[in-house]
This record gives structure tokens, C-alpha cells and sequence, in this order.
């Protein structure tokens, strides 16, 4: 599996990361037609969207479309910011993560992801639901 199709798979799995997406002006996504697709305003609208689920009508049908949100690095790095702590606190804290071995896997993350957005992400879920991926799917550590 390529870098971006890994990290394709990692974000779509991780629902906590993609119940936060309020889609804006240059977000990434995976779109109806399974393409990597910019969010554009004049293209597209939020208003229909609900957790990355889009609700329209085909033929006086109702249609859902589930939207997988690619954060870019920036939206990562200030998703795992935290209220009181400056940033380069985290930053630090990141960097010392990525030292060491990740979960049961026995490279550190640095070794392990492909990319600085897979790297970031799972240091995201980590930090924050204490889960790690496993190549498949994010699994709880407890």
C-alpha cells in the first residue's frame, strides 16, 4: 500500500478525528467517486454535512455520502494542541514520541509511518483515545 493510500485508510478509521471536521476552503477529502478532491466553496457546501455524512436526493430519493477528511499537516499539528500548553511544548513532546518504540510493533514511530501526516495522526490518537494502528484499524491500548 502506497503513502497516501495508507494514509487514506488511517483517517478513515479514525472516527474520532473525522467527527470534528467542520469542512472549510481547501480541506482535502475523499469524495462520492473514491478521488482525493479539494473543498471548494463555490463547488461545494457545508450545509448538508454532518460528521462527513452528506445527505442529497437522486430521483426524489434520499442518498448519503460518507467524506473522508485528509487533515493537512497544519489542521494535525493544531488538532493535538491543548489549552494552557505552548506550542512548542508539543512539539517536543512529539518529537520525543517519535523516539520511542511504538506499542508492540518494536520501531519507533519515525520508522514505522511513511509520512509527517501519519506520523502526526498517530500521535494524535494516541495522545488523546490511547489508540495505536495496527495497519488495519486503531485499536485501544487497555
Amino acid at each position: 500500500m502506497d503513502r497516501s493510500q495508507a494514509y487514506i485508510s488511517m483517517c478513515a478509521e479514525a472516527e474520532e478525528i473525522q467527527k470534528q471536521w467542520v469542512p472549510a476552503h481547501g480541506d482535502f477529502f475523499v469524495g462520492r467517486k473514491g478521488k482525493v478532491e479539494v473543498w471548494v466553496d463555490r463547488i461545494h457546501s457545508a450545509r448538508t454535512m454532518a460528521g462527513g455524512v452528506d445527505l442529497s436526493f437522486a430521483d426524489g430519493m434520499p442518498r448519503t455520502t460518507r467524506y473522508i477528511w485528509l487533515p493537512r499537516l497544519d489542521q494535525l499539528i493544531e488538532l493535538a494542541q491543548e489549552p494552557g500548553k505552548r506550542y512548542e511544548v508539543l512539539t517536543q513532546h512529539f518529537f520525543d514520541w517519535t523516539k520511542q518504540p511504538y506499542h508492540l510493533f518494536g520501531k519507533d514511530p519515525r520508522r514505522l509511518f511513511g509520512s509527517l501526516e501519519q506520523t502526526w495522526l498517530a500521535f494524535i490518537m494516541h495522545k488523546g483515545w490511547a489508540k495505536v494502528w495496527d495497519g488495519e484499524g486503531w485499536i485501544l491500548l487497555f
